[in-house]
Order: structure tokens, then C-alpha cells, then sequence
């Protein structure tokens, strides 16, 4: 039977250093990823043209910010209604004019046009909302989703922020360790 190897120990204060390395691209990672949760949010306020109340997301504010997407959502939703029964409208008003008119089929051109345009812009919004809560459609509608989605966002925001304390508190041992 050969003789076993002699295994190679570094000194302590190495392994140290390594630890600290290994934490500090851990924590990087993890600062990054808060940081694109922050733009997350930053975006679906500003979508819903509320103004942020804090830097931390928590069970309170997530709350609120449910409350206020699913009223934007409502308010978008009735707005999208009245516009396609204004765009409806002025498409019968046209049917219904006698083509020499001109003056009556410019005024209801432009109704119709106007209404496009706005119809246009709403669901403009709406889909820069589903790119936002990733929302394909699905049988259980929008709001559902939202309230599903904003539950596994705070959850990753508190693992996150969790993360980053922990390698934040264990980064402050091994420093101690190593200023002795």
C-alpha cells in the first residue's frame, strides 16, 4: 500500500481571506438583486403614479400598493369600456352620415381618430403592466394575478434583504477575526 499523500493546510488567516472573498461576491450579488427589485418597484409606482413612501418594502406598504394597483386596474379597465363604446359610437355616427357632408364626416373622423388614439394609450399601459407582472392571460384575471405575484415579491425581498444582513454580519466577524 503506498504511503498517503501529506495533505497541503494553508494558515489560517488564508482561509480568512477566502471566506471574506466568497461573502463578498455573494453580498455584491445580493445588493444587486435589491437593487433591481428597487427598480421593479420604482417602475409600478410610477406606472400608477403613486409616490413611494420608503426605500423597504414591507407587509404594510405592499398592502397599499396592492390596494392602489388594483384601483388603477378598475379605473384603467372602466376607461378602456367608455373608450371602446365612444370608438363604437362615432363608427356609427360615420355609417350613418350622408357621404356628401363633409363638414359632419371630418367632425366625426375626428371623433373616431381621437378615441383610437386614446384606446391606443390605454392599452398601451395595460400591456407595459402585464410586461411589468409578467401576466399572460390566464383564467384567473389580472387582479388575482397582481395580488399573486406582489405575495412571492415581498417574499423574495425579505430573503434578499435577509441575505444581505447575514453575509453583511458574518463579513464583520471574519474582519474582527482577522484585525486580532
Amino acid at each position: 500500500m503506498p504511503p498517503k499523500k501529506r495533505q497541503k493546510r494553508n494558515p489560517p488567516e488564508i482561509h480568512h481571506y477566502e471566506r471574506l472573498s466568497f461573502l463578498a461576491r455573494e453580498m455584491a450579488k445580493q445588493k444587486k438583486q435589491k437593487y433591481q427589485y428597487n427598480m421593479l418597484l420604482k417602475q409600478v409606482y410610477d406606472l400608477v403614479a403613486k409616490k413611494r413612501d420608503s426605500a423597504d418594502f414591507t407587509d404594510e406598504m405592499m398592502k397599499n400598493l396592492l390596494n392602489d394597483v388594483q384601483e388603477w386596474c378598475r379605473d384603467l379597465i372602466q376607461a378602456k369600456t367608455q373608450s371602446i363604446l365612444a370608438r363604437d359610437k362615432a363608427m356609427k355616427t360615420i355609417r350613418q352620415l350622408d357621404i356628401l357632408d363633409d363638414d359632419a364626416l371630418k367632425g366625426a373622423a375626428l371623433m373616431l381618430s381621437e378615441e383610437e388614439t386614446r384606446l391606443a394609450a390605454i392599452e398601451g399601459l395595460q400591456m407595459r403592466l402585464y410586461r411589468i407582472v409578467r401576466f399572460k392571460q390566464s383564467p384567473i384575471g389580472i387582479e388575482k394575478h397582481i395580488h399573486e405575484w406582489l405575495v412571492r415579491f415581498l417574499h423574495q425581498w425579505k430573503k434578499t434583504a435577509s441575505a444581505i444582513e447575514d453575509h453583511h454580519n458574518k463579513l464583520t466577524e471574519i474582519v474582527n477575526k482577522l484585525s486580532l
